[in-house]
């Protein structure tokens, strides 16, 4: 593994590194970025042909990434002091980053995106039905299956990362990363959606965006019993439920299939045709 530093003391982050790697196994073949203020600099360190990437990347918090044998990581910490003051919280996002780099060794990314499209191509035909532009509803299922994607991968991240005992980092991230924010988003179009949808169909695609950045640790977290899980879950529920209590309840039926069927066969074909068939019901 090998460490790259931008605009950071080496003491406080090693410490991180050390205490990560005594929880999990890191990729020997792994460089992970931790950077405070410009890219720049660790861009230009990159091979030409993945800066392009990267740079688009960088509007991330936090993400990995892989090209021919190489794993890395990249981590933003400007606007986010707090993963320097809570060493917890860094090594709660670090496990996380790493868990993905992990299961993508695994091919976990290219099997799902194949599970989706396998699944897509078979409901392809109801499209038909739908009384929208067929290209801008070919474009829209076909983000929403990248988001669904997105979505299922880091269901299968946090959940190996609580299974394995590591918890407590992980929630002290998100704690800190949702709590810190003192307001919620209250996009307007929430409340009228299909008269909303009916002028931009991409408005469905901004919806689940959303709600799916919140499902992805919600559904691992809230099978445990623990004080601050379920004071995590409270702030972020009345932050979003509010605003979008219809697509809310739509949702459930997915959390369902992630609390009965994760982990089984079919779970992913399952959970696939869910998400389909919530977003082809809104637009009926």
């Amino acid at each position: 593994m090998q460490l790259e530093v931008y605009g950071l003391d080496r003491k406080n982050i090693n410490e991180a590194i050390v205490r990560t790697g005594s929880l999990v196994a890191i990729p020997s073949d792994l460089r992970i970025y931790l950077i405070r203020g410009s890219y720049n600099k660790a861009i230009k360190s990159l091979p030409k042909e993945v800066r392009g990437d990267i740079k688009i990347l960088s509007k991330k918090g936090s993400f990995s990434y892989s090209f021919k044998k190489q794993d890395l990581i990249f981590i933003q910490l400007s606007d986010r002091e707090y993963l320097l003051r809570n060493k917890k919280a860094l090594i709660g996002l670090l496990l996380h980053e790493i868990m993905h780099t992990i299961q993508r060794k695994k091919r976990l990314d290219k099997q799902l995106k194949k599970s989706y499209s396998k699944f897509y191509l078979s409901r392809f035909p109801l499209l038909k039905k739908l009384d929208y532009n067929k290209k801008s509803l070919v474009n829209l299922f076909s983000y929403v299956g990248d988001t669904s994607v997105l979505l299922v991968k880091e269901l299968y991240t946090n959940t190996e990362i609580i299974n394995k005992g590591l918890s407590d980092y992980l929630i002290e991230y998100y704690k800190e990363e949702f709590t810190k924010t003192r307001t919620c988003p209250k996009p307007v179009f929430y409340e009228k959606f299909k008269k909303a949808a009916r002028k931009d169909i991409n408005i469905v695609r901004d919806v689940f965006e959303f709600e799916f950045a919140l499902l992805g640790f919600i559904l691992p977290l809230k099978k445990l019993k623990n004080k601050k899980v379920k004071s995590l879950i409270n702030h972020v529920h009345s932050c979003y439920e509010i605003n979008i209590e219809e697509i809310a309840r739509k949702c459930k039926e997915i959390t369902f299939i992630y609390e009965k069927d994760f982990g089984s066969k079919t779970f992913q074909k399952e959970f696939f045709e869910g998400v389909f068939f919530k977003v082809y019901d809104l637009l009926k």
